[in-house]
């Protein structure tokens, strides 16, 4: 392994550590020139999924391969693990809005479905669900319910934007039937999904598909 390498790779060993905490010790990683892969074990679904985000967060020229394996030997039932999830719902800070939600667990993988009313809540559901112990996989089939119409939709996203500190002079957003398209260009693959973050957050968006470019400077 190279010099540049090496340094990749302690610099993500401290990251998933400091994310992770004692999670992150047995995982493992291997550095390429354009490839990133995590091996080893985790215990839950949340915890390989998070180790995944946070390489890609930091190491935003390669490609995350993640081949983590959950660990987990409990001997909880697929009941048990509907219970589990369902609970989590009932119980979290956005019980309220999770009202209209419920799981349904089928040899570990989880399928939630209902209504919510913003792609934000829908992602918290996914998350609280994949830290269910014995849980394989998640599979969403909720939809997104709000009365904000397309042309709220577009104020509001330039609104957070000019609140951003993102240069988005060169972004655009179309919204058609609460789906946002983001095009034109950014500076680095960070501020897309800092963007596309922005909009998930926003009344009444169903799904964001992030077309953003990245800038290339050599033409400036």
């Amino acid at each position: 392994m190279g010099h540049t390498e090496n340094k990749i790779e302690n610099s993500l060993k401290a990251a998933l550590e400091n994310g992770l905490l004692e999670d992150a010790k047995d995982i493992n990683i291997r550095v390429t020139p354009q490839v990133v892969e995590l091996s080893g074990f985790v215990d839950v679904l949340y915890n390989k999924n998070k180790a995944e985000k946070i390489a890609e967060n930091l190491l935003v020229h390669h490609k995350v391969e993640n081949h983590i394996t959950l660990s987990y030997t409990g001997s909880k039932s697929d009941k048990d693990m509907e219970e589990d999830i369902n609970k989590k719902l009932r119980t979290s800070n956005s019980r309220e809005d999770f009202n209209g939600v419920t799981a349904h667990v089928e040899a570990g993988t989880a399928v939630l479905n209902g209504t919510l009313d913003t792609e934000s809540l829908r992602k918290q559901a996914l998350e609280l669900a994949s830290k269910a112990e014995g849980v394989v996989n998640v599979v969403n089939t909720m939809d997104i319910g709000s009365s904000s119409n397309d042309v709220e939709i577009a104020n509001e996203i330039n609104r957070y934007f000019i609140d951003s500190f993102i240069d988005v002079q060169d972004v655009s957003s179309v919204v058609q039937d609460g789906i946002v398209r983001l095009q034109g260009y950014v500076n680095n693959s960070a501020e897309g999904r800092t963007l596309k973050a922005i909009v998930e957050e926003i009344d009444g968006v169903h799904k964001v598909i992030n077309n953003l470019d990245i800038r290339d400077w050599s033409l400036e």
